[in-house]
């Protein structure tokens, strides 16, 4: 009877080591548990982004903190900001100027927004500074800064040579905005009006204005001009110049968000969107 117990116990003895090496924590004869060695998917985690990098790039490199401005560059006297809001203003950035380097804004040259071919914002300008030093003091302050919701990034413009600033500066700055007479730029005093139907002219929308006595600026040539759209754009887009920017913001104040009816074989409603434009 003996004999047969101990049998019993010795084919469940071997059953039990058998089956032990199939779970997921196994009990040695000490009594301690063994964990399972993760040590190896650790590493290939911390692996992952830099062979992920020499995967798509063909090599490493060290990418540097997201909140430190590039300090490699050259300083040159114009600055970019990129990321703007889409209703930045020229005040905006002044105010960006004057914290940065605790001056009045006497030492800004010129504030240039940049915009596409069909007149849209690209969330970046460029700030042209009389040196080197407010330039640099300006790249520190406003990089990685809020600015209405938006986080700015900031840098040297001129790909490190002062030389590029004024071919630069040219290349960005909107022809629409500018007078071939004078040279005069009406940033800040023209304002842009969308929604009006594809066959609008400029006569209907200047008598548009007139009915509101709303007048774009006199004695100016093309004050008030079609712009180009984008394809398949059911609407059209005018840009209007005033005399002073308090006009400029009437007009916006007149027309934004209001209904353009077409009375045709059917009636048409037209919402305007008029913004001022930098």
């Amino acid at each position: 009877m003996f004999n047969r117990t101990l049998a019993v116990a010795a084919r469940q003895t071997a059953q039990t080591v058998r089956i032990a090496p199939r779970c997921l924590y196994s009990v040695q004869a000490t009594g301690e548990t063994r964990l399972p060695d993760t040590r190896r998917h650790d590493n290939r985690r911390k692996d992952f982004a830099g062979n992920l990098i020499k995967k798509f790039t063909g090599k490493s490199f060290l990418v540097r903190r997201a909140n430190e401005p590039n300090e490699s560059m050259v300083p040159t006297t114009l600055v970019r900001i990129d990321y703007l809001p889409s209703t930045a203003t020229a005040e905006d950035i002044r105010k960006l100027v004057r914290e940065a380097t605790q001056k009045n804004g006497e030492n800004i040259k010129e504030v240039v927004f940049c915009r596409t071919p069909t007149f849209h914002f690209k969330g970046r300008c460029l700030v042209h500074l009389n040196n080197t030093e407010d330039a640099a003091s300006l790249v520190k302050y406003a990089h990685r800064r809020l600015l209405a919701g938006k986080v700015l990034n900031a840098g040297f413009g001129g790909e490190g040579n002062e030389d590029n600033v004024s071919s630069l500066l040219a290349e960005s700055r909107t022809r629409e905005l500018g007078s071939v007479a004078d040279g005069t730029n009406y940033s800040g005093r023209a304002v842009e009006i969308v929604g009006f139907p594809l066959r609008s002219t400029v006569d209907h929308v200047s008598g548009k204005l007139r009915f509101k006595n709303v007048f774009p600026i006199e004695g100016v040539d093309q004050n008030l001009v079609e712009l180009k759209t984008a394809e398949r754009s059911s609407v059209s887009k005018f840009l209007v110049k005033f005399a002073t920017e308090a006009e400029a913001w009437r007009c916006v104040r007149t027309f934004h968000n209001t209904r353009h009816v077409l009375r045709a074989s059917h009636t048409y409603e037209f919402e305007l969107r008029v913004s001022v434009v930098y």
